[in-house]
């Protein structure tokens, strides 16, 4: 089971503006679960498995941004819920980045967990 530092779950939950228990839950969703499952994926396939996502941790992250039912989002950048969830992922993936859990090549948008073969 891969873990973050507190500090970190605590710096997100300042940067999203959500509980450290949301921010939590999913980080260990996206860490233990989700990338572990695909170790690597595009960044916008990320966000759309997080909007689909029936996981109940996901779901409270997703409220907790605003986004009360995946139905009311359109797949589409220009759709404000989507783009706050998009950014949302992008400013987690980044946390994760920096305590080395994860790489991201933002060239290709492509997220890949570290230690894991593909």
């Amino acid at each position: 089971m891969v873990r973050v530092p507190g500090e970190v779950v605590a710096e997100l939950g300042r940067a999203l503006g959500v509980g450290n228990g949301v921010v939590e839950g999913f980080v260990v969703w996206l860490l233990n679960a989700y990338l572990v499952r695909y170790p690597s994926v595009g960044l916008v396939r990320l966000v759309i498995d997080v909007l689909r996502s029936g996981d109940a941790r996901v779901v409270r992250f997703r409220r907790a941004l605003g986004i009360n039912s995946s139905i009311d989002v359109v797949v589409n950048i220009n759709d404000p819920l989507f783009a706050r969830l998009l950014t949302a992922v992008r400013i987690t993936i980044k946390a994760l980045v920096k305590v080395g859990v994860i790489e991201y090549v933002e060239e290709l948008g492509v997220v890949n967990l570290v230690g894991i073969s593909n």
